[in-house]
């Protein structure tokens, strides 16, 4: 999505073609990468056609990791043949070849950099070039590239940003003890604020351009504690061969363990090589702190960095404290496996540059020729290759129906598509992808699309009240905005919710289909009207938080713990009186107390509930924007922790003015019309 913004649109914050009637605002959403995108913007200017900029960037991350690894590796003392090796085995990291979708996190070079700044801070070097004098010269070569480091990680996003702070702040810490000068804290502190200002202002410059717009619900990127335990890696994830390893006993024995455990989300694996030194180098520290021996000081800032990566990248390990007492805005401490396997590469290419000393050349070579051939086929699989025959078929489909679907309808056509998938982040529904519905945008030279608007914004927000239980009226309603086809994508529906026949019946056939026609559009008539417009466009919407409802026969349940929430958003101008009912049962036998409290603290409600449904309503006044009224749910089980299930919300209704449209999600859910 990124690469085609960045082509037609110059850049990828604001898109026209996603998210209609309002249009994408992706400064909502700021992924902060900017070195990358003046990278693929330089190549774009360069070379044809709308993706060829982001494949070629993603095929130079290869070459780029290693020679960034390389010049680590020789400024750590390694001999020429080590540091190659640590190189090419970087650069072939598990899990790289798979990197195009989060094409910026597999730009593994900047590890490398990264561990640069930090080693020098551990090691008190200074960082600036002097003159005779001792006074710093600020374009002397070491303040140069000083300086271009912290500005490469600055704008290389949240990750690597985040990561290289951190190690820096630890080295400078341990620094200061150890040496007893405050020079070598301030030193880390100032490389940290310069990454830190680097980042924070593109983080500024996103803020400023984003449009002003109703806040509606929760807005993307909004992390809570516990995903860093979700997101985080294991220990055997790090040892065990890769998943899908191209020998079947090495991919057996990493599936057997992953059946038996939740697997960790990312690609973790070290491969053999670097495993090696990873656990050479937890041997070492052990022997060292029971033989009270020191290792060379090069070797022993190699570990400690291991320590710190490792603490943050575990299960419950430090990352879940920075969670909890930080921010747990940072949640994928997995991805330190890099940084872990760039530190054990030096062990190792430190071990073989040490057998170097004793052997010959002709012998040291064909080890490190041994060595790198089995760690590359160690670390990759053919199981990893992209499908390109598959790939090619699909965006040919994609095309021939785009071209049609323009044939059928009006230039700069702009397409509703169902289910409605909020933006971005989503998992998707049955077997539609979570971001299935960007394809025919991509495929697409002149359509418009709904698919794409913020999730927690009004701008996309407001398809959270669409009309699946009126398809007459649901069709009246995307005419009445502007819409000239409606698609549906029937992978994501059953046959009770699949709504193509019914729209069928009053559109007619489908002008346009794909994927063995599971992808269906049919053109809507002309038919503007501004006041079903401005109500299909501004409803009232209420939601419950902070579980998402199950669904089974077609039945949505929301969940209620010990605390909950009951968010309104009044996506219109002006202040709406409602009045929102819920109907609440226990979750067993015993009988359950439902408080809902205003902002402010006033008492709405407090009724019992049991076994059978019990309807309980709130009326206020809600003005624009969202409103959230907490939710207290007390009995025998009210001191467990928050995530228990006391209460189940089988169904809410909302009463709202004439003119005015109410809806909730949660039938919207039961549906199959929204995704959780």
């Amino acid at each position: 999505m990124q690469l085609k913004d960045v082509h037609e649109n110059g850049w990828f914050f604001a898109n026209s073609d996603l998210g209609f009637p309002f249009g994408q605002d992706a400064s909502r959403f700021p992924e902060l990468n900017a070195i990358h995108l003046l990278a693929i913007k330089a190549l774009d200017v360069i070379l044809p056609g709308t993706f060829t900029a982001g494949s070629i960037y993603f095929v130079l991350s290869f070459p780029l990791t290693a020679c960034s690894m390389y010049l680590l590796a020789r400024h750590e003392k390694l001999n020429q043949g080590a540091s190659f090796l640590a190189g090419v085995l970087l650069a072939t990291i598990p899990g790289h070849v798979e990197g195009f979708g989060h094409l910026y996190i597999s730009q593994y070079w900047l590890v490398p950099i990264a561990l640069w700044l930090s080693f020098e801070v551990a090691r008190g070097k200074d960082l600036m070039s002097r003159d005779a004098n001792g006074r710093p010269r600020e374009l002397g070569s070491r303040t140069v590239l000083t300086a271009m480091a912290i500005c490469t990680i600055g704008l290389s996003g949240v990750y690597y940003a985040a990561f290289a702070m951190l190690l820096v702040v630890a080295s400078a810490l341990a620094r200061r003890v150890v040496s007893g000068n405050p020079a070598d804290l301030f030193r880390g502190l100032g490389v940290a604020s310069g990454i830190l200002g680097v980042i924070g202002g593109l983080l500024a410059l996103a803020r400023l351009s984003a449009r002003e717009t109703v806040v509606s619900g929760q807005l993307p990127a909004t992390r809570v504690f516990g995903e860093s335990e979700v997101y985080a890696g294991k220990f055997m994830d790090l040892i065990l061969p890769r998943p899908g390893h191209r020998l079947e006993p090495l991919q057996a024995l990493t599936d057997a363990y992953n059946q038996g455990v939740e697997p960790t989300v990312e690609i973790s694996a070290l491969g053999l090589v670097g495993a090696t030194g990873f656990l050479g180098l937890l041997a070492l520290i052990v022997v060292n702190l029971l033989t009270h021996r020191v290792s060379s000081p090069r070797v022993s800032v190699w570990a400690s960095h291991l320590i710190v990566c490792f603490l943050f990248y575990t299960v419950g390990g430090l990352g879940s404290a920075a969670a909890l007492f930080l921010t747990p805005q940072i949640r994928t401490w997995s991805r330190l496996s890099a940084f872990i396997l760039a530190i054990s590469l030096l062990a190792v290419g430190h071990w073989l540059t040490s057998m170097s000393r004793r052997h010959s050349r002709t012998r040291v070579n064909t080890v490190l020729a041994v060595v790198c051939i089995v760690g590359v086929l160690d670390q990759t699989s053919d199981l990893a290759a992209p499908r390109h025959d598959e790939i090619a078929a699909e965006l040919s489909d994609l095309d021939r129906y785009t071209r049609q679907l323009e044939a059928k309808t009006s230039p700069g056509c702009a397409v509703f598509q169902l289910p409605i998938v909020p933006f971005p982040e989503n998992q998707g529904l049955q077997t539609m992808g979570g971001y299935d519905q960007l394809k025919p945008y991509l495929a697409s030279a002149d359509l418009r699309f709904s698919f794409g608007a913020m999730r927690g914004t009004a701008e996309a927000d407001w398809m959270l009240a669409v009309r699946h239980d009126d398809i007459p009226g649901f069709v009246a309603d995307v005419e009445a905005v502007g819409f000239c086809a409606i698609e549906v994508d029937s992978r994501a529906f059953d046959a009770a919710t699949d709504p193509s026949e019914a729209i069928s019946t009053i559109l007619g056939p489908p002008v346009s289909t794909a994927r063995g026609r599971t992808l269906s559009a049919w053109a809507t008539r002309s038919g503007r009207n501004e006041d079903r417009r401005r109500q299909t466009l501004q409803p009232v919407i209420a939601s419950l938080r902070p579980s998402d409802p199950t669904v089974a026969a077609g039945i949505a349940r929301q969940p209620l713990g010990p605390v909950g929430e009951l968010s309104v958003a009044n996506l219109s101008d002006q202040p709406v009186d409602v009045t929102v009912s819920l109907e609440v049962t226990s979750v067993d036998a015993e009988p359950r107390t439902i408080i809902i409290d205003a902002p402010d603290g006033t008492r709405l409600t407090s009724s019992t509930v049991a076994t059978a449904p019990t309807a309980i309503s709130v009326s206020m006044t809600f003005p624009p924007g969202r409103t959230r009224l907490p939710i207290q749910v007390g009995g025998p089980d009210s001191e467990l922790r928050s995530s228990t299930t006391q209460a189940f919300v089988s169904q809410v209704s909302l009463v709202v003015p004439p003119g005015v449209r109410g809806a909730d999600t949660l039938s919207a859910i039961g549906s199959g019309w929204l995704a959780p």
